[in-house]
């Protein structure tokens, strides 16, 4: 009786260590399988934030859509004159480079009308998606709006009354000089454009 009980339990521990190792063998496997893909994700990751960092898109132009229709009417034009009086021959040009639904343009234009009968001068603007204004486009399609001051470039975004009355009043003595910090989008972009070149290249 003993032996019979001695050959059971040696049989029942061996097929209790064979599935013991059978479960083993599986759980490990599968430990495996799971490392071997988190680690080939980890790496097609990487592949692709590499891939991304060294392609260069081309700027969508926000002129037009995709089927290349103008997305803007042109608001260039005189958006108002000044009357000339006996002794100034020539009044004061304000440029005003904007396109159509550009809010912070319009008030830079109610910042100028308020000291128009302080400091006369014609307001025009320049409608910068205008086709004929590509060079205009080229510098100032991230930084409308801006003005020049008889064609000499004088503040960008934003205008309070003070700068208004002083940079008026220095172009009607004359003594107005063409400020610091013209923005020139297209020539910030040729910069970049050419040190992501040397960076793919190295």
């Amino acid at each position: 009786m003993m032996v019979k009980t001695k050959i059971y339990c040696y049989l029942m521990f061996g097929a209790l260590s064979s599935s013991s190792k059978m479960m083993t063998n599986a759980f490990v496997t599968s430990a495996r399988n799971k490392v071997t893909t988190a680690t080939a994700y980890r790496l097609q990751q990487q592949q692709r934030q590499l891939q991304i960092r060294h392609v260069t898109l081309p700027p969508r132009d926000r002129r037009f859509d995709n089927t290349n229709t103008r997305l803007h009417t042109s608001v260039t034009g005189t958006i108002y004159t000044a009357s000339k009086s006996e002794d100034e021959v020539s009044p004061t040009i304000v440029k005003l480079f904007t396109k159509e639904g550009c809010t912070l343009c319009d008030k830079v234009t109610e910042v100028l009308k308020s000291v128009q009968d302080q400091e006369p001068h014609t307001l025009q603007a320049v409608d910068i998606t205008d086709p004929e204004h590509e060079v205009w486009w080229s510098k100032y399609k991230y930084d409308i709006p801006v003005l020049h001051l008889n064609d000499q470039y004088w503040i960008k975004h934003r205008l309070d009354v003070t700068e208004a009355i002083d940079g008026l009043r220095q172009a009607r003595e004359g003594t107005f000089v063409e400020q610091q910090g013209d923005p020139d989008a297209g020539a910030m972009e040729a910069k970049q454009a050419e040190r992501e070149s040397q960076n793919n290249n190295n």
